[in-house]
């Protein structure tokens, strides 16, 4: 609720000093250390805020008194009312909800559930920064606490404590959480060939063992308690291998950004310098490990095989000649099995004015060719000498 201003009762005298009763909202925020927006906020819930036609302004006793009851929830903008409060009370202080209040104090602690025998909730804690909950006064009795919110960062523990409480006396519990880590999965992958279909060669796509990679650290890594464990541009690791299954898995890593970078291709394609970034970030606080996954893809390196035709004693081109590339070996694919054998005839291709031709058939490298003229440009003799190619 705003309220309307006062005029006549602005400012006090105190000690022979005049002290403002009304001041600006920026003020007040630099002296708390708040944004404006926040600053206006506590100023509404504690009826100290005035808005003017040009300014806005606070009314500096009622704004200080109310700031002894607030309790900033770190990690965000929200402030409530006690240091401990029940789930229940705080989502009224912030009318968010009480579902939204338990998302956001996830990022102050761990929130703890008290039932009491008969399976009934009696309380709700939430932990401070020092990892700290204290619950209302309880009737003597015995109860079971259970963590139901997880701190950021950790992952919910599903254990059941069992507390007596007797009158007069404090008793409590020690829990632990454990910290929530992360996996990347690099996985290699290429173009490998197939098969023959009687005029080309045709490739599929398939993981690839044998390429080597290196993840350093795309960011500042820190634990889950805020010790930091890398600085950006670190090396996390290095001479990472993928196996026959064409993948390669990077464990234990805190939670963060990564880059992989590929420092060593396979035989037959060309490396990829790309850098790939994986985050692996707080998802689900009843999962132990956080997946995440990057893919590198290489090209296939080709071969490219052309002919030129020339006239032997004047060294002029010839059109007209027909040459046919044949296999010089067995040609086997990824499987291992034999496509081709050798001596198949693959293309056949003509030359032109210039005197050359170029072969399209996309041919597998580390295997053997060679080319014979099948027929020679008009008015010459074949020449049945067999071209090499490799």
């Amino acid at each position: 609720m705003v309220t309307q201003l006062q005029p006549d009762v602005r400012a006090y005298l105190h000690g022979g000093e005049v002290i403002k009763r009304y001041i600006r909202v920026e003020e007040v925020a630099q002296e708390y250390g708040f944004s404006v927006e926040e600053t206006e906020y506590i100023a509404k819930a504690a009826s100290s805020l005035y808005k003017l036609t040009r300014i806005h302004l606070v009314k500096k006793e009622r704004f200080d008194e109310f700031m002894k009851h607030i309790y900033k929830v770190p990690g965000t903008n929200k402030q409530i009312i006690k240091k401990f409060a029940r789930i229940g009370e705080a989502s009224i202080i912030y009318s968010i909800g009480r579902q939204r209040f338990i998302e956001l104090a996830r990022a102050a602690g761990a929130t703890y559930k008290i039932n009491e025998g008969t399976g009934g909730t009696v309380q709700t804690m939430t932990t401070d920064g020092n990892g700290y909950a204290k619950s209302a006064a309880l009737v003597a009795g015995t109860y079971y606490v259970k963590e139901i919110t997880a701190p950021k960062g950790y992952v919910l523990s599903g254990k059941v404590h069992t507390l007596t409480v007797k009158a007069g006396q404090t008793t409590g519990i020690s829990a632990t959480d454990k910290e929530q880590l992360g996996a990347i999965t690099i996985y290699k992958e290429g173009e490998v060939l197939s098969s023959w279909n009687g005029s080309n060669f045709t490739y599929e796509k398939k993981k690839l063992s044998g390429a080597t990679f290196k993840v350093t650290a795309g960011a500042d890594i820190y634990k889950a308690d805020g010790t930091k464990v890398y600085s950006a541009g670190d090396v996390v690791a290095e001479s990472l291998t993928t196996g026959n299954d064409g993948q390669v898995v990077l464990s234990d890593l805190h939670l963060g950004t990564y880059v992989v970078t590929e420092i060593k291709s396979i035989d037959g394609y060309t490396i990829n310098t790309t850098p790939q970034t994986v985050m692996i970030e707080y998802k689900d606080q009843t999962v132990t490990v956080q997946y995440e996954s990057t893919t590198v893809e290489n090209t296939r390196q080709k071969a490219d095989v052309s002919v030129v035709k020339k006239d032997s004693d004047t060294e002029n081109p010839l059109d007209g000649g027909k040459y046919t590339l044949y296999a010089g070996n067995d040609i086997k694919n990824y499987a291992g099995q034999v496509i081709v054998t050798k001596g198949t005839a693959l293309e056949t291709v003509t030359t032109g004015e210039d005197g050359s031709a170029s072969y399209s058939v996309d041919l597998p490298i580390s295997n053997g060719y060679y080319i014979q003229e099948t027929q020679a440009p008009y008015a010459y003799i074949r020449n049945s000498t067999d071209s090499g190619s490799t």
